[in-house]
């Protein structure tokens, strides 16, 4: 089975999340900031995560070679997305952002 490999960016990203979720109101605390960052990291651990995922649009390939993408569905309102690339014995995230953020670059795909 495939491992899961994160870039060190997509780390540095979301445990500055952390502290943006709680200084804009999102999280009344750390501790709860971080329990759903966990959630995420969580559900992108597992290469199973990987199993239905699509070729990013172009606008992506500035994240590396090759990009797709598989989605998590926080709730009926909010997804997160995992752009990456995969080789022969891994699934490299190279960007994680939620369709608030990104997803006016996917709407040729969703529709």
């Amino acid at each position: 089975m495939k491992e899961v490999l994160w870039d060190s960016a997509v780390r540095k990203q979301l445990k500055e999340l952390s502290f943006l979720l709680v200084n804009n109101g999102y999280f009344g605390s750390m501790e709860y900031a971080t329990a759903y960052i966990d959630e995420i990291i969580d559900h992108f651990s597992s290469p199973t995560a990987f199993v239905t995922s699509k070729k990013a649009p172009a606008y992506f390939n500035k994240y590396g070679d090759n990009i797709y993408y598989a989605i998590y569905h926080r709730n009926n309102r909010l997804s997160w997305y995992a752009f990456y690339e995969e080789n022969e014995t891994s699934f490299i995230i190279r960007l994680i952002a939620n369709n608030y953020a990104i997803g006016h670059h996917l709407t040729d795909v969703l529709n």
